[in-house]
């Protein structure tokens, strides 16, 4: 394996890595920079291809407690 190759590799661990710590510890935070980022791409007069990546990235709506009618549940649509 190429030194480059290793130092994609690691770095792409390690994104996904500060990403999902992210997502634990300050999930507001991340649905608000995935949001931010999926309506800059979707901006008129982008290409088609960005378009398509920000409809991918767009977050869901968040589901309250008393959507749920119990408060949390499994599925963690609460949290």
């Amino acid at each position: 394996m190429t030194p480059a190759l290793q130092v994609a590799v690691v770095a792409a661990i390690v994104g996904f890595s500060a990403l999902s710590l992210l997502r634990a510890l300050a999930p507001r935070a991340s649905w608000q920079a995935q949001a931010r980022l999926s309506y800059w791409l979707e901006r008129p007069g982008r290409p088609a291809w960005l378009r398509r990546i920000g409809a991918w990235l767009r977050p869901s709506l968040a589901v309250t407690a008393s959507a749920c009618g119990t408060g949390c549940s499994a599925c963690k649509a609460c949290k």
